[in-house]
């Protein structure tokens, strides 16, 4: 009889947690509304170009477009640190 009762006591302590966590989530929403632009802002700046280097490690075709473009692994960087002006800075 008594594993029951903890049962029951362990499983309405953890709903009583999850409802505290929504209702705090529900408290504060008007400070995660503040949040959303400054993130939004870090997704726009930080990680949306980091697609476009991609680009580097690809033999680029516009008409495949970034999924249908070969991989050329560090090719492109090679022939770019060997050629004479980058070894002139």
């Amino acid at each position: 009889m008594e594993t029951s009762m903890e049962t029951r006591s362990i499983s309405r302590t953890k709903l009583e947690r999850k409802s505290s966590v929504w209702k705090r989530v529900h408290r504060d929403r008007y400070l995660y509304l503040l949040l959303l632009p400054g993130i939004l802002m870090i997704l726009l700046f930080r990680y949306v170009p980091m697609y476009g280097i991609i680009i580097a490690f690809q033999d680029y075709n516009i008409f495949t477009g970034m999924s249908g473009s070969e991989w050329v692994d560090w090719t492109n960087s090679c022939v770019c640190s060997s050629h004479p002006i980058s070894t002139r800075s």
